[in-house]
């Protein structure tokens, strides 16, 4: 299992939700701790052509970093397989961040607001988030973060943009 990554997901009523996920050491697409900067691409795709543009809504703080993740079902929620990264200052309640270098394939995008910088995703006492999070095709989990299939989408290695809510 990952370590220093916690993830933590808002379903309405579920209120353990963080904690379960925290103490069963689960990583994450949502960051809950960074020790360092992770690479903001893998070095393998460099040689790919091909982009997704995503634009993310619903930003609710125009401050702090916008992180923007893509994994395939391998590395789902494992921070440390994360194969392609865009950490960018928030501008505001809608921005486009592009992904680039990213091979055919199929993925799941995951985006996160760390509002103060603190490279946490701020929880409340039970672990529901208090920053904003979402994920691609709006995809949300019962109780932890959603299944792959959820939010996965098939990627032709060329070019595609998708939109991610986050709240």
């Amino acid at each position: 299992m990952a370590t220093g990554i916690k993830a933590s997901f808002l379903v309405p009523g579920a209120l353990v939700l963080g904690v379960a996920l925290s103490s069963a050491g689960c990583g994450s697409a949502v960051p809950a701790l960074r020790a360092g900067l992770p690479p903001q691409n893998t070095p393998a795709f460099a040689h790919h052509p091909g982009t997704i543009d995503v634009v993310v809504k619903g930003i609710p703080e125009q401050r702090g970093k916008l992180y923007v993740e893509l994994y395939d079902r391998t590395g789902y929620f494992q921070y440390e397989r994360v194969l392609n990264e865009r950490i960018v200052p928030v501008t505001g309640a809608t921005m486009k961040v592009r992904l680039e270098h990213v091979p055919q394939g199929r993925y799941v995008v995951a985006v996160s607001q760390d509002a103060n910088e603190n490279r946490a995703l701020d929880t409340s006492f039970f672990g529901v988030p208090t920053e904003a999070y979402g994920f691609s095709r709006d995809a949300r989990g019962t109780f932890g973060p959603p299944d792959f299939e959820e939010g996965a989408f098939d990627f032709d290695g060329k070019a595609a943009s998708l939109t991610v809510h986050v709240d």
